[in-house]
């Protein structure tokens, strides 16, 4: 009799448990590899490019966050079509947020001076600085569509409960950046 009035987790807290810890996980990792980025630009002997990296990843922060919606959008319609077991509509759901994330990041890297120099006459740096961060926000730009298309990617993913997937590309994403920014910033 004691055991029919033990308590028992629902079935789905374990996959909901899983699927918050690994997002809280990859969600941590870029902001990680900017610190340890951070700390190799710490070690330079002149401090304008550290500060020119910061005004620039500010405008970055601004302009990817813009289209955040990239990854939330695309993880309830996928998690709804994944839900109803509609294969087609949930790879046609990737496909549409692919193509906008496509097309979105080839008009950033179109009108990225536009946006530079708009980022840079709103935020407050040296001359030295801004030309530090001028050069850093022309190097990332370039890396507009990837980023975007990721996003777009680990919506789909988280969509489909495969965060163990996100977590992955997330992890290749900030190690391979933490290892180039070794080799560029102190070789």
């Amino acid at each position: 009799m004691a055991e029919r009035w033990r308590f028992r987790w629902p079935d789905w807290t374990r996959l909901f448990l899983h699927l918050a810890a690994v997002n809280v996980v990859s969600n941590l990792m870029e902001p990680l590899a900017g610190l340890i980025d951070t700390a190799y630009l710490g070690h330079l002997s002149d401090i304008r490019h550290l500060a020119g990296v910061a005004i620039a990843g500010v405008a970055f922060n601004f302009i990817y966050w813009s289209f955040s919606f990239l990854r939330l959008g695309i993880t309830g319609t996928t998690a709804q079509a994944t839900g109803r077991g509609d294969e087609d509509k949930a790879i046609e759901i990737a496909l549409r947020y692919g193509v906008i994330a496509l097309i979105a990041g080839l008009a950033l890297l179109i009108l990225h001076p536009l946006l530079r120099e708009l980022a840079f006459a709103l935020l407050q740096g040296t001359a030295e600085v801004k030309a530090s961060g001028r050069e850093y926000f022309n190097a990332r730009i370039l890396s507009a569509p990837a980023n975007l298309m990721l996003m777009a990617i680990s919506g789909w993913f988280l969509g489909r409960a495969r965060s163990s997937a996100v977590l992955l590309l997330t992890g290749i994403g900030s190690f391979s950046n933490i290892a180039f920014n070794y080799g560029f910033v102190v070789y």
